[in-house]
């Protein structure tokens, strides 16, 4: 008899709680009339794009999704670098000085700007809050998920950009560059880290340095600008920078939701088994009764902040183990010198070119964009390829050939020569942002990428003074030309120095490790 109420028991805790595919209990309330289908087989039925790997099964239909998501997210980024780099450099293309233009053209002839109101709009009109938001952006990247603040901040400058063409006085100008250094403040450190998670420690090098591309593009993008605004205009030129913006800011909304969708659908959750009631009747009498809690008085609520205590204190830390660790710290100083070139390059290149080779403005600025896209991209997908083991070696070398290349692109009286110095610079020079961003990683715990890449941008408030500072010596009376012979190849030799010194202490730092 008692076998048989056992028995019963059984039974009616079997019916209570039925099995559903491959053994896995459902909800309460679930009744299994038949095995559900596989997802592989499911798709199947629906339709799938792609036949063949339904008919492989689940296995390889994973696989190849898996194998194909870095990538999409990898072209999304650079598409949002791209729009980045485009808004960004987009007023060197937008003005000219010592010649008359037209308002339909050219900016600082409708606004009425003058050399240094140009190098304030080029340099802490953007780099003043950019650096100071970096700070919060990477500790904000290394809390919240990466892609949808990024999502977020580029279509905030996408409407900057439209501010900036539609913007009727210099104040509305320095609004405008104020929100851009605001929002693209969290594009480096939320992109950054998400490449670094996607891709393994050998071929991060290399899908960092396809990223960094979108800087050459966007610059290239932002010479050609000078030939489309002769007939659309500058105000057009921006609204058109905005909207790229914005299409870069759905096709990277796209991409994260459907990774996101096929991360859950990876790995399901699954609910644990209910018990029987038996069980549940067992489980209340071992439990000892819990003692009365005692009633606390109501907390009185925490002023607002932009991130928890805790989080600020943490954001505090991370920033403090950055400064700590020598290479890294070298490596920032080195990519603060070596920025501090490239925006003067940046600003005052394209300005230099029209004023020495005023006849050649046009070719110029074809041969500029081509240059840009074409040199500045193939230079740092290949300085990224050796770099996997984070010695900046390829950064140290361009630095020390774009020396004699540059004091031969600016010194050279003859249009051709000139260009062709100009484009082997490009060549030889952009090459160090892969090995940087790699061998910066390499320095640092992967808890931290987000906020030492907010370093980085903080850092640009310095390096960014380069244009204001070019500008004022212009209204001076210093020759453009005298400047940057001066500027461009000591920063080059000073940043080469600065990267050898921190693969050094990286040495160092790996052998202590060793012991």
């Amino acid at each position: 008899m008692p076998r048989v109420v056992l028995a019963l028991l059984a039974f009616a805790a079997a019916l209570e709680r039925p099995l559903g595919v491959d053994g896995v209990v459902p909800a309460r309330g679930y009744v299994a009339r038949r095995p559900a289908l596989p997802a592989w087989q499911l798709q199947r039925r629906r339709g799938s794009s792609s036949p063949l790997l339904c008919a492989a099964g689940p296995a390889a239909q994973s696989k190849t999704s898996a194998a194909r998501r870095p990538r999409l997210l990898l072209g999304a980024l650079v598409l949002i670098y791209v729009s980045n780099q485009w808004c960004r450099a987009l007023p060197a293309s937008l003005v000219r000085f010592g010649s008359d233009g037209s308002a339909h053209e050219f900016m600082n002839v409708a606004l009425e700007l003058d050399e240094v109101q140009y190098g304030l709009l080029s340099s802490y009109a953007f780099t003043a809050l950019y650096s100071v938001a970096s700070l919060a952006a990477g500790a904000a990247c290394d809390i919240f998920a990466r892609a949808p603040v990024l999502v977020a901040a580029s279509a905030l400058w996408s409407g900057a950009a439209a501010l900036q063409g539609c913007a009727s006085s210099y104040p509305q100008l320095l609004a405008s560059r104020a929100v851009l250094g605001v929002s693209q403040a969290f594009c480096s450190p939320a992109a950054y880290p998400l490449i670094g998670e996607a891709f393994s420690k050998d071929s991060r090098g290399r899908a960092n340095a396809v990223y960094s591309s979108g800087l050459y593009i966007g610059y290239a993008l932002a010479s050609l600008s000078a030939l489309a605004n002769r007939r659309i205009g500058w105000r057009a030129m921006s609204l058109l920078t905005a909207a790229f913006s914005l299409l870069a800011s759905a096709t990277l909304a796209a991409v994260a939701a459907t990774s996101r969708r096929a991360t859950i659908n990876r790995s399901p959750p699954q609910s644990p088994p209910l018990p029987s009631p038996l069980q549940r009747r067992r489980r209340q009498h071992q439990q000892p009764p819990q003692p009365p809690q005692p009633q606390l008085p109501p907390q009185p609520p925490s002023p607002p902040s932009l991130l928890p205590p805790a989080a600020a204190a943490g954001a505090v830390a991370s920033l403090g183990r950055v400064c700590a660790t020598r290479s890294a710290s070298l490596l920032l100083l080195a990519s603060t010198v070596r920025s501090f070139c490239g925006y003067a390059v940046g600003a005052w290149s394209v300005p230099f070119f029209r004023q020495c080779h005023p006849e050649h403005a046009s070719q110029f600025a074809l041969a500029n964009g081509a240059f840009i896209a074409i040199g500045g991209t193939v230079s740092t997908i290949a300085g990224g390829w050796p770099s996997a083991d984070g010695a900046p070696r390829a950064a140290r070398a361009g630095s020390l050939l774009c020396i004699p290349l540059w004091l031969g692109a600016l010194q050279s009286r003859a249009f051709a020569p000139a260009l062709g110095c100009l484009l082997l610079a490009y060549l030889a020079g952009e090459c160090w942002f892969g090995p940087f961003t790699s061998a910066l990683q390499g320095a640092l715990p992967q808890d931290v990428w987000g906020s030492a890449q907010g370093l980085v941008n903080a850092l640009q408030i310095v390096s960014n003074g380069s244009p204001l500072l070019i500008g004022a010596l212009m209204r001076r009376g210093v020759p453009l030309r005298s400047m940057l012979t001066v500027l461009i190849p000591t920063s080059h030799a000073v940043s080469a120095a600065l990267f050898l010194a921190a693969s050094r202490a990286r040495r160092e730092e790996e052998r202590r490790a060793a012991r």
